[in-house]
């Protein structure tokens, strides 16, 4: 809060409901991760920065040892999702990468252009 970042946000599922009308475009990623239950499924877009701004490590569940997160990318820019090892995951439209939920990472804005995702965090099977 009061930090001066933002990102829009559209929950696409979200307290054991589906805020939009069925899986609609998000139905080809639900196929491919096949999850046992979702937690949530979120949209972000991140406006374009004059600089790279770089956000604060988490993890986007309460209970993130029982979850697994898959971050899909939109659009190309030159923002990207980084964890505390340092790993770096550029943002290339189309892409996925899934990890344990429990695993610290933090996303960044872009200067090229928005950055766009759908964030989804599940149970695997």
């Amino acid at each position: 809060p009061n930090d001066g970042k933002f990102q829009f946000v559209n929950y696409i599922y979200y307290e054991n409901q589906w805020m939009q009308n069925g899986l609609g475009p998000v139905q080809f990623v639900i196929e491919k991760i096949n999850p046992l239950t979702v937690g949530r499924i979120k949209a972000n877009l991140l406006v374009p920065t004059p600089e790279i701004v770089v956000n604060d490590f988490h993890t986007d569940m309460p209970s993130p040892e029982k979850f697994t997160t898959a971050i899909f990318y939109i659009n190309d820019n030159d923002g990207y999702t980084e964890f505390e090892d340092g790993t770096i995951i550029e943002s290339v439209a189309n892409r996925m990468v899934i990890f344990p939920s429990h695993m610290k990472h933090r996303g960044t804005s872009a200067t090229t252009d928005r950055r766009v995702l759908i964030n989804f965090n599940y149970i695997s099977k």
